[in-house]
């Protein structure tokens, strides 16, 4: 049971993995009238004491209280904290864990949150505002995705703040329905054609990302080190991957053809470039990727041959779930299939795991073929 204190209480706030913890600093509240907060009387008023003591905490609500009768408040230290300052402390947290989508939110945050809240005081951001940005957002046709990603880095901020002790709580957060869950995939077919109208390099990369079902850039990213050949495994190191864990993709038949065939044509090169060149995928010798993301000539002739080979529109995160497709319809278990292509939950593979027409033709064969059964035991 809580311990009460007349006058002080801990804020408590949810954390990312939706936990409620109780924050480490005491917060003071009591009466303040002719505040600047609240001017007209009668307002009671919460403010930090920026001390896990509570005897600490008890001498500075005394101190206020007696600030107060005798008419010498000062105006609150929480009243000055603006909702540019708690999203500084957004950045600084993806930058001290590293976090891969530091650049998107700092453009988010840059572009869209400072200019509409920045100069207010946090603490006067209420649920109403809130939803007036998101309104002001989605008439300014931005994706129902993009204005909660948005949302979601307003609310880290006070989460951080709450915690941090430089607020006392946080306004309500209504994020937005999204129906941008995509379903596209290919077929072996699809990826025969679509190879036709790329280069021989590109191909090679193409066609590992089917069978893996990995993630573009840790395809791309793929060094020499990385393969082993006498035990027929590529790998991922586990401060490259989403989920923080290492992964191991044994070689398939065609894998260990291809990856033999790109090590002869690298050593060929390397010989005649006088260089060593460290990656998988490479165009005579140029890595398929800079700053993080695919150079732009894979870009374009990734574009260019799914409008000629009629699939207009496809991403390569598509074979993620090509590969979750193609393992489920072969009969790997649900766990292996997650190991290897590096998905957490059973939930998120399941988003991945497309029903097909070929599996609803199959299940019905199972069905008639189970009816078949019963028939001729009742025989």
């Amino acid at each position: 049971m809580r311990k009460v204190h007349r006058g002080l209480s801990k804020p408590q706030y949810n954390t990312i993995d939706g936990t409620v913890k109780e924050a480490s600093i005491w917060w003071m509240r009591f009466s303040c009238r002719g505040c600047p907060i609240h001017p007209q009387g009668g307002g009671r008023h919460k403010e930090s004491t920026h001390t896990e003591l509570v005897t600490e905490a008890q001498r500075k609500l005394d101190h206020a209280k007696g600030a107060i009768a005798s008419g010498k408040w000062h105006m609150p230290r929480i009243d000055r904290v603006t909702v540019r300052d708690i999203l500084d402390s957004v950045v600084s947290d993806y930058a001290n864990k590293k976090r891969k989508s530091l650049d998107s939110v700092k453009r988010k945050i840059e572009k869209h949150l400072i200019p509409y809240f920045g100069h207010r005081s946090a603490v006067s951001i209420t649920g109403a505002d809130v939803r007036a940005f998101t309104d002001q957002r989605l008439k300014a046709k931005a994706a129902p995705a993009e204005i909660n990603r948005e949302l979601a880095a307003l609310r880290r901020a006070y989460v951080l703040a709450v915690k941090d002790g430089k607020l006392p709580s946080r306004p309500s957060f209504e994020l937005l329905p999204e129906n941008n869950q995509r379903k596209g995939f290919f077929t072996e077919a699809e990826v025969t054609t679509l190879c036709t109208f790329l280069p021989e390099d590109f191909q090679d990369a193409v066609r590992f990302l089917f069978i893996t079902g990995w993630r573009i850039m840790e395809t791309l990213s793929r060094e020499w080190r990385h393969v082993d050949f006498d035990r027929g495994t590529i790998q991922l190191e586990h401060d490259e991957t989403k989920n923080k864990q290492s992964r191991i993709f044994p070689f398939t038949k065609y894998l260990s053809a291809m990856l033999t065939a790109r090590k002869r044509k690298t050593d060929t090169i390397q010989k005649a470039k006088g260089r060593i060149i460290p990656y998988v995928f490479h165009v005579n010798g140029s890595p398929l990727f800079t700053a993080g993301k695919p150079v732009k000539e894979f870009s374009k002739a990734w574009k260019l041959a799914c409008k000629q080979a009629g699939l207009a529109g496809r991403v390569p995160h598509d074979f993620r779930r090509s590969a979750a497709m193609n393992l489920i319809t072969a009969g790997v278990d649900e766990q292996t299939a997650m190991d290897l292509l590096g998905h957490r939950t059973p939930s998120i593979f399941r988003r991945y795991r497309i029903v097909t027409d070929f599996d609803r033709f199959e299940a019905v064969k199972k069905l008639d073929s189970r009816k078949k059964s019963s028939k001729e035991i009742a025989k």
